[in-house]
């Protein structure tokens, strides 16, 4: 089997446990970051059962798809690791580099925005009821996602105008 086959079905086979598909690719930081959310997510989903399954599962399919993507890259440019031109090896990485302070800031405010809606659930414990019924629980999922949404076409356009 071609190696780059092989490292393909590697890192799927390790993706399908969140994290290990990039640490098998030597992203170990990414790695960690998905296996605390999804760890996070799993604490959490006692809480607010009708919010952190689903946001378990886009985790999942964030994490195995990204791990697949960066394999390809990885196998991508492993040619050019085998030349006898590559002078730096880490130049790999630089290009994915950028990535790493948006993701760090989005998990930052994710990680912020889990712990206050725990608090405020602790210290309203009718919040909790009011948030478990079924319809009001789809309505801040709904909430939720129509921001997201909105948030990614503002920098779309906001990066169209900047070039």
């Amino acid at each position: 089997m071609d190696r780059k086959k092989w490292r393909m079905s590697i890192t799927f086979l390790l993706a399908l446990t969140p994290g290990l598909g990039h640490y098998y690719l030597g992203f170990n930081q990414w790695g960690l970051k998905y296996m605390i959310a999804s760890f996070a997510c799993i604490s959490l989903i006692p809480t607010f059962p009708m919010v952190f399954p689903f946001a378990l599962a886009t985790i999942w399919f964030y994490q195995l798809f990204d791990a697949l993507q960066k394999a390809s890259w990885v196998n991508k440019n492993s040619d050019l690791q085998e030349s006898p031109v590559w002078t730096n090896p880490n130049a790999m990485y630089e290009e994915m580099e950028s990535d790493r302070a948006a993701s760090s800031l989005w998990m930052g405010i994710g990680i912020v925005a889990a712990g206050l809606l725990v608090a405020i659930v602790t210290l309203f414990p009718h919040l909790r009821e009011w948030i478990l019924e079924p319809k009001n629980g789809s309505m801040l999922v709904a909430a939720g996602l129509i921001l997201y949404g909105a948030t990614l076409i503002v920098r779309h356009s906001l990066d169209k105008k900047a070039k």
